[in-house]
Parts: C-alpha cells; structure tokens; sequence
C-alpha cells in the first residue's frame, strides 16, 4: 500500500463525501487506502452516514470523542500505507496534490514531510500564501496546515500527534515541531494543494487565544531544551535570536512567548 488518507469526523456527515470524492479522482493509478474514524459524532446524518459509508465497503473505525489528536493517531495506527495524509472530512484535496507529493517522496527519501497552499471556501474564500518551512517562525504559531503528505515512519518515530496540549486545537502545530527537531526535512509545494472548508464552527474559529498561549507555553515547556539548541545552531538566520541568546533561551525554557 503506498498512502494512506486518514479521515477524522466528528458531526461532519454532510460534507464527508466531498472530501471522499476528492481522494478518488485525484489519486490516479495510487495503490491506496481510505481510513475514517467517527470521533464520537453524535449528529444523526452524520451516524448514518458513517453506516452507509461502511456498508459501501469503506473502513470506519468509531471511538468516542477524544479530539483530533486521537482520531488522526487511531487512523494512522490502522494505516497499512507507506504515507500518510490527514484530510479533515469537511475539507478537499486539489488535483495532482498527492502525485506531486508522493513523486517527492519516492525520489528524495531524506524528506519526510510535503505541505502546500489551502485555498479557503465556504464562509471565507481565497488563497493562503503559506512558504517554506522556517523554524524561527514556525515556533511562534503554526502556518501548516494538517493536511500535508508524510511518511508514517515520521509518525513513528515523532510518537504520534500528541494528545495532552491543554486546549483545543494545535495537535499539528506540536506535531510540525517535534518533527524538526528530530531533523526531519520538509519541502513546500508552492501550489494550491487543498481545499479548506471555513465555518462557524471550524478549528480556527473556536480555538481562542487563552487557549493557543496554554498550549503554546505546553509545546515551549515539552520542547524547551531542543528548541533552544535547534534556535542556536540556525542561530545566523534569525538576528533576534543572534543579539539575544540569553534572553531568548530563558523564555523558551520558562514557558514564555517571545516577542
């Protein structure tokens, strides 16, 4: 099996067989895998959905709701596929996404993680510039979307997405972190990649910024050592890290922001 698309749904029933659709005309002649994992839905459409969906052939795995950091570890530890891509079930993937990324991949096994561009629809539309991967801004909030193609051996070796961050939301954040500090390399597609769905109720709507600064102290308290030796060493690339060594490595490891 080469991929594996994991789909976490929690009461998004309506939605679930766009992003299905998505996978399967894009994936071309892929040998590939669909894993959904019901996490704890409690709407009607959605319990019926999930019935049809597995009657129809596809694997459902059902657990009660613990959050995506759960759900996404409950699909990918099922995942019989050498990649894997977490595809929230109200969200799309665009053509040729996962052809690209799997090319990358099969051709530089010293990359680990792919990643593009969401264009946003629903109740927000356009494109989002993201860029390269850069620690020095990626440890003060999170640009990449969960929707990026990786090797489960990443998975493995990072020990999955973690599911004790104090509030709601940035399980990918911690995720993205953990993976660089164990030198994992990743590359940017510089093209539209997929689809996100912008609701009311959407991730990026109901996470608040008490609860981003909790996890964000979390991720600094869980990671401060190897943050501060990674700031260290890119030291020439981020100047305010390289006129304030002290100051900034005292805030990492107390579980500060930087500013």
């Amino acid at each position: 099996m080469k991929v594996s698309v994991v789909i976490p749904c929690f009461n998004h029933g309506q939605y679930i067989q766009e992003a299905l659709q998505s996978v399967e005309c894009n994936v071309g002649s892929t040998p590939y895998e669909i894993i959904i994992v019901d996490d704890g839905s409690t709407d009607a459409h959605t319990l019926v959905m999930m019935e049809k969906l597995e009657q129809e052939g596809y694997t459902v795995i059902r657990q009660t709701n613990q959050g995506l950091a759960a759900a996404r570890n409950a699909g990918i530890s099922s995942a019989r596929g050498e990649y894997i891509i977490p595809l929230d079930s109200d969200n799309k993937l665009h053509t040729n996404y996962l052809t690209k990324a799997l090319k990358i991949l099969d051709d530089s096994p010293e990359v680990g993680v792919v990643y593009g561009k969401p264009f946003f629809f629903g109740e927000e539309t356009g494109l989002k510039e993201v860029g390269g991967y850069n620690f020095s801004k990626i440890i003060q909030c999170n640009y990449i979307d969960a929707c990026a193609v990786f090797r489960k051996s990443v998975w493995e070796k990072v020990g999955g997405y973690d599911g004790d961050l104090p509030a709601m939301g940035n399980e990918d954040w911690e995720f993205w972190i953990h993976c660089h500090l164990l030198d994992i390399k990743f590359i940017y597609l510089n093209d539209i990649c997929f689809y996100y769905r912008v609701l009311s109720d959407s991730m990026s709507a109901t996470t608040t910024r008490p609860g981003f600064e909790k996890n964000k102290a979390y991720i600094y308290t869980k990671h401060s050592i190897n943050i501060v030796n990674k700031l260290i060493n890119e030291i020439e690339s981020w100047n305010y890290v390289k006129n304030n060594k002290l100051k900034t490595a005292a805030k990492i490891l107390l579980g500060m922001n930087i500013n």
